[in-house]
């Protein structure tokens, strides 16, 4: 038996440093890709969460049916920081519970990515990643924390 519980919508948001926005969703219906990001003008990305609420039916009250909220509601903001690549994909999960039940879910991976040096090259890294069904955020992540701060959210 397959089992989805309620599932948010994941969203990016994508800030330049000319201060124009590119979002995941357009208000006109178009869906931008992690392609249609230009990373040499990335300054920003924020993650935010449209939920779907239980309403009423109108003409059934004993009916309850799944709305999503038009306005997306915010839950994490980053800046990547020059030279860096940002990270930003989805993977869907499935979880066989010993019920037989199967339990669908997605992550939102997020972050960036940095090779710092010349001779002695070194990978830096930093990923985040959020449950639609929990809207758990975790750090994934964190590699070459030798010398150099990692800290979310560092502008320098």
């Amino acid at each position: 038996m397959d089992t989805t519980t309620q599932q948010a919508t994941l969203l990016w948001r994508v800030i330049y440093n000319d201060g124009s926005v590119l979002l995941k969703e357009e208000d006109n219906g178009k869906v931008n890709r992690f392609e249609d990001i230009d990373q040499s003008k990335l300054d920003t990305v924020e993650i935010w969460v449209k939920e779907k609420l239980p309403v009423p039916n109108p003409n059934d009250p004993s009916k309850v049916e799944l709305k999503e909220i038009k306005y997306p509601q915010f839950l994490f903001r980053f800046h990547p920081g020059a030279g860096s690549r940002l990270i930003l994909f989805t993977r869907g999960i499935e979880e066989h519970r010993p019920d037989g039940q199967i339990y669908k879910y997605y992550k939102l991976f997020f972050g960036w990515q940095m090779t710092i040096g010349t001779l002695k090259k070194k990978n830096f890294q930093w990923i985040w990643s959020i449950r639609s069904d929990t809207k758990q955020l975790t750090v994934e992540e964190r590699t070459g924390r030798e010398g150099l701060s990692l800290n979310p959210g560092e502008k320098k």
